[in-house]
């Protein structure tokens, strides 16, 4: 469910700001290493195809650029795996908060449902985003507390936010 998704990304923006703010970090790494990847081996191609064989073997140059090659890769790898490591810690995080993800996409499709019986009753999505935001800031001084406890906490306010909001 994409409301569910949103929700998650909502949550653990919140919850755990770093996580975000580190895979971005690293995918921008990721991407400029990448482009420099390409530009050396570029120069090793116009390297090789303006040498004959014999100068190849003695190419200072070409050395240093096979060593430049060489140490980005290395550098790519491990942030690759850095990566995927984040990636998986951010898995992990939404899924410790998916039933607070769940909770917020049916309350959102329950009222969304009532104005079918009163127009009246018509909200925003963006609207119930923020209410239900509103909710994560102001228990935000609770975030040291048990995951579980804190899940529960979030469920009862969210939940009694938007019966006294709607």
């Amino acid at each position: 469910d994409s409301l569910e998704q949103q929700l998650l990304f909502e949550i653990v923006s919140h919850e755990k700001p770093e996580l975000q703010d580190k895979l971005n970090q690293l995918m921008v790494s990721l991407s400029s290493d990448q482009k420099e990847l390409t530009t050396v081996e570029n120069d090793i191609l116009n390297i090789l195809s303006n040498s004959t064989a014999e100068e190849i073997v003695s190419n200072d140059e070409l050395i240093v650029v096979l060593g430049r090659s060489k140490n980005l890769h290395i550098s790519l790898s491990k942030r690759i795996d850095e990566t995927e490591s984040t990636s998986t810690e951010i898995r992990d995080t939404k899924e410790g908060y998916r039933m607070l993800a769940k909770r917020g996409a049916i309350l959102f499709n329950v009222i969304s449902s009532l104005s079918s019986i009163n127009p009246m009753y018509t909200y925003s999505h963006q609207y119930l985003i923020t209410l239900f935001n509103s909710k994560l800031m102001s228990k935000s001084d609770n975030k040291n507390i048990a995951l579980r406890q804190r899940i529960n906490t979030l469920l009862n306010e969210i939940t009694k936010t938007f019966y006294l909001s709607i």
